[in-house]
């Protein structure tokens, strides 16, 4: 037998023994509380499980999850975790995947009519982080404009359909420059439900604005909405 860790947690609570190191088969054992008998939990690992940082968990005696070195338990204790994992999932989902996320998307110049607008783009960078149901994104778009389209101006593409629950979402201007009809007016982002939309607005958000045709125009946003 190797080492063996021994802990207790107070006067009443119980005593558990654990070999950490070793080539031989470890159990899981207790000393139940105020008495000098020692009795198995039916849990036991293998000293080799240690070797290859993969450990055998016990869940109140009705299961066994498993962790790798440098990772947090799952909360669950049923779904694997991921080297990207940094959030433990408490209650509800299927794991990791619909509790936390990141990644990119492509916002795209639009218009809320028939018509798209004509455009070329220097660059578009659009990022998200998901956490739950709470999406946080950032947008940021370089681009001239050779025709406005129909009707209003927006962006398009976000990661996540916005919620049904609240009219809109708004958002923090990233930057502006000659991009909406009323240049550097500090025009509004706005998230609207039940779409994956930004629509752009006037200052007040009372109004909405059209692109302007143009070069070397720009224009941006971040902030959180909840999907659906």
């Amino acid at each position: 037998m190797g080492n063996a860790f021994i802990s207790r947690t107070s006067n009443r609570g119980n005593i558990n023994v654990l070999q950490t190191t070793g080539t031989s088969q470890a159990d899981v054992m207790s000393q139940n509380a105020c008495t000098s008998s020692f009795s198995l939990l039916g849990h036991s690992h293998s000293a080799n499980d240690i070797v290859s940082d993969i450990l055998s968990v016990a869940r109140g005696g009705t299961g066994c999850s498993s962790f790798t070195s440098g990772n947090i338990l799952l909360g669950n204790g049923t779904s694997s975790i991921t080297s990207t994992s940094v959030l433990a999932q408490s209650k509800g989902g299927t794991g990791t995947s619909s509790f936390y996320e990141k990644g990119t998307w492509t916002p795209s110049i639009g218009s809320t009519g028939s018509t798209a607008p004509s455009v070329s783009y220097g660059y578009r960078y659009g990022t998200y982080y998901r956490i739950g149901n709470l999406v946080y994104i950032g947008c940021h778009i370089s681009m001239n404009i050779s025709s406005v389209g129909s009707n209003y101006a927006c962006i398009k593409g976000l990661p996540y359909k916005c919620g049904g629950d609240t009219d809109k979402y708004g958002l923090s201007m990233v930057e502006e420059y000659y991009a909406v009809t009323n240049g550097d007016g500090d025009p509004r982002g706005m998230v609207v439900q039940n779409t994956t939309q930004i629509h752009i607005r006037e200052r007040s958000g009372a109004g909405a604005i059209n692109w302007k045709t143009g070069s070397g125009q720009y224009i941006g946003y971040c902030g959180c909405y909840v999907k659906t």
